[in-house]
């Protein structure tokens, strides 16, 4: 058996630096010491080296675009399924990870030979209003529809998310639940040592959010009215919001007019090891997100030892129990919102508990487990 990842979120020089990149190589890692043949297929320059030994490497040269637009995702996506094409055979399987590449595979009859994981659903996504520019919207419309009529397997990581899948058009019997990994004891020990603001890390109460800033996530804005709120009763609170995108320069403008200058502060996009440094300083880390599918902040957050608190899309609810090993939210209403951090904050014991809970918890998601069930799946195919 041969598995082909088609590794569509890079960064074209360093392999497995961004989420689902890293989520790929490490899946990609996992099978090879499973004995089964890897290769990692995506847009990288000459001179990246792969980060997990034993995966075949194969680099195409990313074409030499100015600006990221909906073309530009088309053309690399086009570029990658056509290589897949090429180096296709009777024993390989395709295993995907974005809407793009999973349309391509089917328009080039490769679907029956292809697992797509679903870290994305565009129905589930725009159930509250469309996210994206209506170019970037239909464009994922049809090759989402592309990919329900022939792609062998998709994965909903969570059981909540089986219905967004039957809703999008997949049959029943191509719908597999597997969740997300991780592998803890990495993560702790890739800790590295950060200089943070000092008007954060001072706080008695530190807050956290780590996840890019779009407007597909959502929920920002309930957060910074939030923690304003909160402040007259926690004065001595702060927020430290890890990561990028989009909406940044919005919600900073934002938190301008509308929070103490000393109580949110912008890291930008950091380095996983510098970001799992982060997460034990925290008191809480809250992702009050209006579109999620399994994020992997929940599991790392469980890891290191830091109180999750998030909202129930997606999956997050499949796995996140309220009140024994974090705490979910059943909506960003402004006052049940503020309630609900008020509580955790002010209980510590509780959230000792749900810390302690949690730490267990993710052990059921090291990535030995998880990549045992994606060798049975791919043995079926």
């Amino acid at each position: 058996m041969e598995v082909i990842f088609l590794d569509a979120v890079t960064n074209s020089r360093i392999p497995g630096s961004t989420g689902l990149s890293d989520t790929n190589w490490r899946l990609a890692y996992e099978l090879t010491r499973l004995g089964i043949d890897v290769s990692v297929m995506g847009l990288y320059e000459k001179n990246a080296a792969p980060p997990y030994p034993n995966v075949n490497f194969i680099k195409i040269n990313p074409p030499k675009n100015k600006y990221q637009n909906i073309l530009t995702i088309l053309c690399q996506r086009a570029i990658l399924a056509l290589k897949a094409k090429q180096v296709q055979n009777e024993k390989a399987v395709f295993h995907v990870s974005d809407n793009y590449s999973a349309g391509f595979l089917s328009l080039m009859g490769l679907g029956h030979r292809t697992v797509w994981q679903g870290h994305s659903n565009v129905l589930h996504n725009s159930r509250f209003g469309n996210p994206w520019d209506r170019s970037t919207y239909l464009s994922l419309r049809f090759f989402l529809k592309q990919a329900a009529r022939s792609i062998r397997h998709v994965i909903a990581l969570g059981p909540s998310l089986v219905y967004w899948w039957k809703k999008s058009g997949f049959r029943s019997d191509s719908i597999v639940v597997i969740p997300n990994g991780i592998d803890p004891d990495e993560n702790m020990n890739r800790v590295k040592t950060i200089n943070l603001p000092r008007g954060w890390i001072t706080k008695e109460n530190k807050i956290l959010y780590v996840g890019r800033l779009s407007r597909d996530k959502g929920g920002y804005i309930e957060l910074l009215n939030c923690l304003q709120n909160l402040n007259r009763i926690h004065s001595n609170s702060a927020l430290l919001i890890v990561g990028d995108g989009p909406q940044r320069e919005e919600i900073e403008i934002f938190s301008q007019f509308h929070n103490n200058p000393n109580s949110v502060f912008f890291l930008g996009n950091q380095p996983k090891s510098v970001v799992l440094s982060i997460y034990p300083r925290s008191d809480l880390l809250i992702l009050p997100s209006i579109n999620e599918m399994m994020p992997r902040v929940m599991l790392e957050a469980w890891a290191c030892g830091t109180a999750f608190m998030g909202t129930n899309v997606g999956a997050i609810g499949d796995y996140l129990i309220d009140g024994q090993n974090g705490y979910l939210l059943s909506n960003l209403g402004q006052k049940y919102l503020e309630q609900r951090v008020k509580d955790a904050l002010e209980d510590h014991q509780m959230r000792k508990r749900i810390v302690e809970k949690g730490r267990r918890d993710v052990r059921n998601f090291c990535w030995s487990i998880i990549a045992k069930e994606y060798q049975q799946l791919y043995s079926s195919i």
